[in-house]
């Protein structure tokens, strides 16, 4: 490879300013197993008439939109071109990775399809995505009566709007997708021999008790014999108290808490002969049974979306024990989760903050047995939220590329890394008690700084006292 610029903040977590293709086209190491990204989302379709190179600059406009928009989302230049809808960019990016290995992407709602297409045709297997929901979007809808004069008019559409985004948006995609396996070999053989090609289904497993509702609750029988699992499905769903990964993924607001759990009961009727649902126990006897188990309790705040659903019982979703049991829930981050490690504390150094907790969770779904190595590839890694969240998963091989054409996002990467990998090597990986741990630390030091005491310099696992 050509010499560019690298900075290593740990023997396996680096960062390389380069263009990711032009950085993955000469890559000549060892290959990664898995692929971790938040690629540009390119949600303006007008940079395709302002952004190019040889355009004219675009004008200001009464309101900036076109002088906005023709630099890509929040006026930011690395999201006005369209690299993630380009086939070639993820046909090298696929050259770099074991064959079966997995990748995630984040993209837009508007743009999803572009880049799942462009990733599809450049080779790769496309998994059902994930769905990313929170509700702190807001409406860029365009009113209709401001713009009427008659009164008549004025009323009828009073309570109409439209624009790209008229609608509140609540809802992020991630990509799933995965290089093929080689053709003539099993894929059990490959996933043994490289490391790469599954998925670590218990790493990503939900905390909550079981409740019954969906069908898979049915225990044994002959119905499930007919299933592709042949066998006990609660079984195979339920380990403990945590539940199998699925493909939605709630986020409450910065200022939710998780303050436990508490007892929660509901009550089933079991057929008294061992009759089954769906249509075979009708007429059947049966007694009522208390089925006891926790659930968690969060103090969420005003606006939080997810408050009715925890506090509403008529809810069907609540009663049916689909949410908040078996979807995974994690705050959007917060400030002090956007600045923590900086010097200078900017929570708008990157227009897109993903939370940690969230890519800590992705992170372990591709995470491999620690005995290959794991390697994660992190393409356009910004300020590296998506690299914090895999060494708090377990990875300790990260490699992140980042163009970072205005310095900005390389300088807060390498900060935030520093102070999350610094607290990993201190045996702690949960986001919000590192923070928590953090804040204390730092009062205590400031404490012992106005009593005029030193502070004992805390020491990493692998560091011995001098």
């Amino acid at each position: 490879m050509t010499e560019i610029e690298k900075y290593s903040i740990t023997s396996g977590v680096n960062i390389y300013r380069q263009d990711a293709v032009k950085w993955a086209d000469a890559y000549d190491g060892e290959p990664y197993h898995a692929l971790f990204c938040d690629a540009p989302y390119h949600l303006t379709a007008i940079t395709k008439r302002f952004g190019k190179p040889d355009s004219a600059p675009a004008k200001f406009g009464e309101d900036g939109i076109y002088k906005r928009f023709s630099t890509g989302f929040m006026g930011e230049e690395w999201d006005g071109g369209g690299v993630a809808f380009d086939p070639n960019t993820w046909l090298s990016f696929k050259k770099v990775l074991y064959p079966g290995a997995f990748g995630m992407a984040y993209a837009g709602c508007r743009t999803y399809h572009k880049m799942a297409t462009a990733i599809e045709s450049a080779g790769f297997i496309i998994h059902p995505a994930i769905a990313y929901i929170g509700g702190q979007g807001f409406p860029k809808a365009t009113r209709i009566d401001n713009q009427i004069d008659a009164t008549e008019e004025k009323d009828r559409w009073s309570a109409y709007r439209y624009g790209m985004q008229a609608l509140k948006p609540a809802m992020e995609m991630i990509c799933v997708f995965q290089k093929p396996y080689e053709v003539g070999k099993r894929p059990v053989d490959q996933i043994i021999n490289n490391g790469a090609g599954a998925l670590w289904i218990d790493g990503g497993r939900i905390a909550g008790d079981w409740k019954w509702g969906t069908q898979t609750d049915i225990r044994g029988g002959g119905y499930n014999s007919r299933r592709p699992s042949q066998g006990d499905v609660y079984a195979n769903n339920v380990i403990g108290d945590s539940r199998w990964p699925a493909n939605v993924l709630f986020v409450h607001t910065p200022e939710c808490n998780l303050i436990g759990f508490e007892k929660d009961g509901y009550v089933i009727n079991r057929f008294d002969d061992g009759a089954k649902p769906w249509g075979k126990g009708a007429g059947h006897n049966f007694t009522p049974m208390l089925v006891e188990g926790y659930r968690p309790v969060w103090d969420c705040s005003e606006n939080c979306p997810l408050r009715s659903l925890t506090e509403d019982q008529r809810d069907y979703f609540y009663q049916g024990g689909w949410i908040y049991e078996q979807f995974k829930y994690d705050k959007k981050p917060s400030v002090a989760e956007k600045t923590a490690g900086m010097s200078e504390t900017d929570k708008y150094a990157h227009p897109s903050y993903k939370p940690i907790l969230l890519n800590r969770h992705l992170a372990a779904l591709l995470l491999p047995p620690a005995e290959y190595k794991p390697r994660l590839f992190v393409p356009f890694s910004g300020v590296a939220s998506e690299m914090i969240g895999a060494i708090l998963a377990g990875w300790r091989y990260v490699d992140g590329v980042e163009i970072d054409l205005n310095n900005k996002y390389i300088p807060v990467a390498k900060e935030r890394l520093v102070f999350w990998a610094g607290w990993v090597a201190k045996g702690l990986t949960d986001p919000e008690q590192i923070l928590r741990t953090s804040q204390t630390e730092k009062i205590h030091e400031e404490t012992l700084k106005e009593l005029g005491l030193e502070q004992k310099k805390l020491l990493f696992a692998d560091e011995e006292e001098p």
